[in-house]
């Protein structure tokens, strides 16, 4: 009688081939308590009943939506665009104050030097440990913390154009009655970016002269600085004259909600606005 092995393959799992290949008699691995399945079924039940416990629960429930905020909170492009300006205006600063001094509550103050937009939350910081700080708070500071972030994740959602339709951002501002002249004045780094027949519009319209012959031995630097003094001596003082108070309501048309685009014609607003759902 002849006995010649390996004639007939024998099926096995994939798993055991690859458990077995370097050594064919290593013990067979054992087989899950929980299957895949089985663990989604007690996973599903056990999010369920921690859900309705957070229903009656308005606290916990807040603190775990502020976590979940701070874990993965990225700031609207706008705040670390404006930090890199000479002069970002009041309202950045108010915002980045606010956020330093919430960086300081939870326990990881940013020093002077450093950009607290890198720095909230730390990259290094776990979400328990987060958690932990959260639930540390007052009632006054969590929700502060949770306006605090949902303002700083909000904003234009396109802003290499200008919001010209009736978008969820605009609309927003509208029912704030967002003003843009008391929360910005038109500074250099405004101006610089406009041409020179545009400054002397800019002149003409916020009452800085009424003849464009008293401009036109002005280069475009001469004007960016004239108008960049104009405007910021208009804000600061606390009695305004008439020509003053013309410059402080002089607002480009851009930053009303909407804008005024003057590149967009009047049937291309209006096929913006139909295709905004919104608008329906």
């Amino acid at each position: 009688m002849e006995v010649r092995e390996g004639l007939v393959p024998h099926r096995i799992e994939k798993k055991t081939a690859e458990a077995t290949a370097e050594n064919p008699i290593a013990p067979l691995k054992a087989k899950a308590a929980y299957s895949k399945t089985l663990c989604e079924y007690i996973a599903h039940h056990k999010t369920a009943a921690v859900a309705e416990i957070l229903l009656s629960s308005p606290r916990a429930a807040q603190e775990v939506m502020v976590t979940r905020m701070l874990d993965g909170f990225r700031p609207h492009e706008a705040f670390k665009a404006l930090a890199k300006e000479a002069d970002p205006q009041g309202a950045y600063r108010a915002l980045e104050e606010q956020a330093r001094a919430f960086a300081g509550k939870l326990g990881f103050a940013v020093e002077e030097r450093e950009s607290v937009w890198d720095c909230l939350p730390p990259t290094f910081t776990k979400d328990l440990a987060l958690y932990e700080a959260v639930r540390g708070l007052s009632d006054a500071d969590l929700n502060g913390l949770q306006v605090l972030l949902t303002a700083l994740s909000f904003g234009q959602e396109n802003c290499a154009r200008l919001d010209a339709k009736d978008s969820l951002f605009n609309r927003v501002a509208r029912d704030l009655a967002v003003d843009m002249k008391n929360h910005w004045r038109p500074d250099a780094a405004f101006l610089g970016k406009r041409n020179r027949e545009q400054l002397v519009a800019v002149a003409l319209g916020s009452g800085y002269t009424d003849n464009a012959g008293q401009l036109s031995s002005y280069k475009k630097a001469d004007l960016v600085n004239a108008l960049t003094r104009y405007f910021e001596s208009a804000k600061a003082v606390s009695d305004p004259t008439e020509q003053q108070t013309n410059a402080r309501a002089w607002l480009p048309e851009a930053m009303l909600f909407p804008a005024v685009d003057p590149n967009m014609s009047t049937e291309e607003a209006v096929d913006e606005e139909s295709d905004d759902p919104d608008s329906e």
